[in-house]
């Protein structure tokens, strides 16, 4: 909390010996040196601290800085204020991390640094991006809870015991903990409870999204022997007749499963059957999916963009902007913007690609209908790789 206003970080400056802390507020969904600039003017700095500001912020929200912000839709099924398919308890406040301009506890300034007038040019901080999106944060207590309310209410042949409920709640308390691993038996009460019908799978489904980061977990789930079966159960499980619910937390889940070099080889080699669930979906209008959806696209061309594969990178340029085509929320256009950004950048062929398409056009049109800055600076960047 800041002036009156919830932040997702808040970040204590010291400036130097005598003078009271500033405040930095800063949201994931921002762009780091949109508000490194807004820190700079209000408390009328050199402008020489920009890139140690930015910098600072962004090393400071490593792996959210994309824009996973913290949850603020309601549970479709229970009301706000229960449990929500997907959520988590937001972005914790970093416990530690050091002062932006000099990485210590205290800034001492320098005579030596100059003052500059001049504003820094536009630089491209965004693309190409090369490490995955991944969806980490839960309220595992709620998650339990819910699990717990509708297995009441599940058939005896898929129905757990309190104590297969707790070794699920122990398989996830337990995933950071490097002295220990899944067992084989949780994740079969993993696949059993993954049985349950399709309007109350919902909570086992951000179990599987937690679980699938684990090495083990993907291994079980994304090897070659059973993948195909664990594709085509995402196939089912996000056709035209389930829940929104269901279909995000399915994207979600495969954007986990790239962490891991199981399930990045599964999805490589489904890529157009994937695809084709998120063709399936874009015109859906739920905020959380359109990210949950534009993030399986940005990973696909994280993915993508090391290799020399000329139909993967058309398929996925053409995918991103079919879905660009549809009106999508600001966060998820951004990590569209990202995806042509990354497929794009310094792949002569790409950007022939993404010219015959005449994506230009769209991002264009995209421009002028948005106020984000990290959207609209991220849009620039595209124009120019696509001169």
């Amino acid at each position: 909390m800041y002036e009156g206003k919830e932040y997702d970080y808040v970040f204590s400056v010291d400036i130097e010996e005598g003078r009271p802390e500033l405040k930095l507020p800063y949201n994931v969904a921002d762009d780091p040196w949109h508000v490194a600039q807004q820190f700079i003017h209000q408390h009328e700095l050199s402008q020489a601290y920009l890139e140690q500001v930015a910098n600072f912020i962004i090393s400071n929200t490593a792996g959210v800085t994309l824009g996973s912000a913290a949850p603020t839709y309601s549970d479709p099924f229970t009301g706000g204020g229960r449990y929500v398919p997907g959520g988590g308890a937001g972005v914790q406040q970093p416990t530690a991390g050091g002062d932006p301009f000099t990485g210590g506890s205290r800034h001492i300034p320098a005579s030596s640094v100059p003052m500059e007038t001049t504003p820094a040019p536009h630089r491209n901080i965004y693309f190409p991006k090369t490490s995955y999106i991944t969806f980490d944060t839960a309220n595992l207590q709620q998650i339990i809870g819910k699990l717990t309310e509708l297995n009441e209410s599940i058939a005896n042949e898929y129905k757990l015991e309190q104590s297969d409920i707790s070794q699920l709640k122990l398989m996830v308390e337990k995933l950071n903990d490097a002295n220990s691993s899944p067992t084989l038996d949780q994740v079969k009460i993993l696949q059993k409870a993954l049985k349950w019908p399709q309007d109350q799978v919902f909570p086992v489904l951000d179990i599987l999204r937690l679980c699938i980061r684990n090495q083990f977990v993907n291994k079980c789930f994304c090897n070659k022997q059973d993948g195909a079966a664990f594709i085509s159960y995402i196939q089912q499980i996000t056709s035209i007749n389930c829940k929104t619910a269901n279909k995000m937390l399915v994207f979600r889940t495969l954007c986990n499963a790239f962490q891991c070099d199981t399930g990045s080889n599964l999805l490589k080699n489904s890529r157009e059957e994937i695809t084709t669930l998120l063709m399936d979906c874009k015109s859906i209008k739920n905020k959380n999916l359109q990210i949950a959806l534009s993030s399986v696209l940005l990973n696909y061309a994280v993915q993508q963009h090391s290799e020399q594969n000329a139909e993967a990178k058309f398929e996925l340029l053409s995918a991103v902007e079919t879905v660009l085509e549809v009106e999508q929320e600001d966060e998820a256009n951004f990590r569209l913007v990202v995806a042509l950004g990354t497929l794009t950048h310094n792949d002569h062929d790409s950007k022939s690609l993404a010219k015959s398409l005449e994506i230009a056009q769209t991002i264009n049109r995209l421009q002028s209908k948005t106020s984000v800055q990290k959207l609209i600076d991220s849009a620039k960047g595209l124009l120019q790789i696509l001169q």
